[in-house]
Parts: C-alpha cells; sequence; structure tokens
C-alpha cells in the first residue's frame, strides 16, 4: 500500500520515526562546547521551504539536497549564535563597565 507524500511505504513511515529514536537513546552523548539547537530548529523550516519553492529535491540528487539542507540549517544557526552571542557579550561589558563605576562611587552597593 503507497502512502501519499514522500514516504515509501507504510513499513517506512513507522519504523523510520522509532529507529531514530532507538538511537537518539543507543549512541552516546555529544558534548558541544557551543549550543546551536535552537538556530536549527528555527532555521531548518526555512531552508527546507527554500529548498521546496525552488524545487532543488527533483532537480538534483536526494544526497545533494541532505547536504545543502544540513549545511544551510548549520550555517544559518552559526550566524545566529555568533550575532546573538556578540550582542550579548557587548550588553554584557556595558553593564559590568557600570556596575564597576557605580559600585567606586558608592550607588551599587
Amino acid at each position: 500500500m503507497q502512502m501519499p507524500g514522500y514516504y515509501t511505504g507504510i513499513v517506512t513511515s513507522v519504523l523510520l520515526p522509532f529507529m531514530v529514536i532507538g538511537c537518539a537513546y543507543c549512541l552516546p552523548k555529544i558534548r558541544l562546547k557551543y549550543d546551536f539547537s535552537y538556530g536549527m530548529f528555527l532555521y531548518h523550516w526555512i531552508i527546507l521551504n527554500i529548498i521546496v519553492h525552488f524545487d532543488l529535491m527533483n532537480r538534483m540528487p536526494w544526497y545533494v539536497g541532505l547536504f545543502l539542507f544540513i549545511t544551510g540549517t548549520m550555517t544559518a544557526s552559526v550566524i545566529s549564535w555568533a550575532l546573538k552571542g556578540g550582542c550579548y557579550r557587548v550588553v554584557k561589558r556595558i553593564e559590568r563597565k557600570a556596575y564597576r563605576e557605580n559600585s567606586y562611587r558608592g550607588i551599587g552597593s
């Protein structure tokens, strides 16, 4: 029985989620210095919609589309993290400087 959409069949559409969840719990944890997961969550739909809008999934082999999707998502999330982190560091530096200046005057304590 063929399901509509991109699934190959009912077996694949049922077994694939169980395989992904099983691998997530069986594989060792990977600890990264930086957390890009929120950026990946935000930007994966944008990259996926760009790929679908320009019909790239039908114009190129699946592995090229997958590579494009993963690299586009990771690039967008890293850029987002760098911009957010840069702004955060600037704000924290300004706050620390203001706190030091106020505590020297006896205002901060």
